[in-house]
């Protein structure tokens, strides 16, 4: 569990947001689409008059490319022919970034000037975080998960809103803001995860690494969960393989390939056992998350190669 930061005061004077440069020249923000032209429509108009915006795109089979280059005119718009996945596509725009800062924002984020200018105002506080992130909340206000402890901890306590700046082990990535010159030496996302833990995997490096992950407890952001693309029994399968795939790549990464492997024979049977009950009860949801989960599962026992268990 993360724990108070040191040197870090428990409340932060407020920016006022018609201080803020509104273009934000030191600033690059960055947004990864896959079939999110409806949730761009909401969330993409305050960046337009932004100096740097860059949007990847995961070959989506709608109109995003054309929506979000209508939408936001003066940004760039990288349309991959395939589905490069969360990590490799933010990585794609992070490599041309010139800016000193990047912000990483889901297209399920509403973005604030306020909240990056307070963010922006942290970094120039804590010179040693590589990461900054703000506190979450869905529409109606109520609080998300915005810190946490190693993957292999969670399950604990409920989580608490901080009552001010946190030193964390793990930020969320709906929307970090990436200090680049911290990242020279440990790189970007691992290119070997398509999609989830990828920033569990990065916080790890980065806390190896001897940078510091500050949550700002007075920069808020609105999370619109699961919006980012419309959902589909395709899709939704595609969810639950890449999280299981990815949790068991970053286990055995981490914790060894024997740990990952018991790990992946019990979830395969457990979710095995589930499947013809789902089946009967015309669950296509839950039918597809098992599924999805057990394909992961055995497939980890072809994919998953000896490295020796983490220091």
């Amino acid at each position: 569990m993360a724990s108070p930061a040191s040197n870090v005061p428990s409340k932060v004077s407020s920016t006022d947001p018609t201080s803020c440069a509104p273009r934000f020249e030191t600033l690059t923000v960055i947004l990864v689409s896959y079939n999110s032209r409806d949730i761009l429509r909401q969330t993409a108009p305050p960046l337009r008059d932004l100096a740097h915006v860059v949007i990847v795109d995961n070959a989506s089979d709608d109109d995003t490319v054309a929506v979000a280059q209508a939408l936001l005119p003066n940004s760039t718009v990288h349309a991959s022919p395939v589905n490069l996945g969360f990590g490799r596509a933010n990585n794609v725009a992070l490599e041309q970034a010139t800016t000193p800062f990047a912000l990483l924002l889901n297209p399920d984020c509403r973005f604030d000037p306020a909240m990056v200018q307070r963010l922006l105002d942290a970094a120039a506080r804590y010179p040693n975080a590589a990461i900054l992130a703000p506190c979450l909340h869905d529409a109606r206000g109520k609080a998300q998960v915005a810190y946490d402890g190693p993957f292999w901890q969670r399950g604990g306590p409920p989580y608490l809103e901080p009552s001010g700046d946190l030193c964390a082990d793990f930020l969320p990535g709906a929307a970090l803001l990436l200090r680049l010159e911290r990242f020279r030496d440990v790189g970007y996302f691992d290119p070997a995860i398509f999609m989830y833990y990828e920033d569990d995997d990065l916080c790890l490096r980065l806390r190896r690494a001897g940078h510091a992950l500050v949550l700002v407890q007075d920069a808020t952001l609105e999370h619109l969960v699961g919006q980012s693309s419309r959902r589909t029994l395709r899709l939704l399968h595609r969810k639950y393989f890449h999280e299981m795939a990815s949790r068991l790549y970053v286990w055995s990464k981490y914790r060894g390939r024997a740990p990952a492997l018991k790990l992946a024979a019990k979830l395969a049977l457990t979710n095995l056992l589930k499947l013809p009950l789902f089946a009967l009860t015309f669950n296509g949801h839950m039918t597809v998350r098992s599924l999805g989960r057990v394909q992961a599962a055995l497939k980890a026992f072809v994919q998953i190669k000896p490295r020796g268990d983490a220091a």
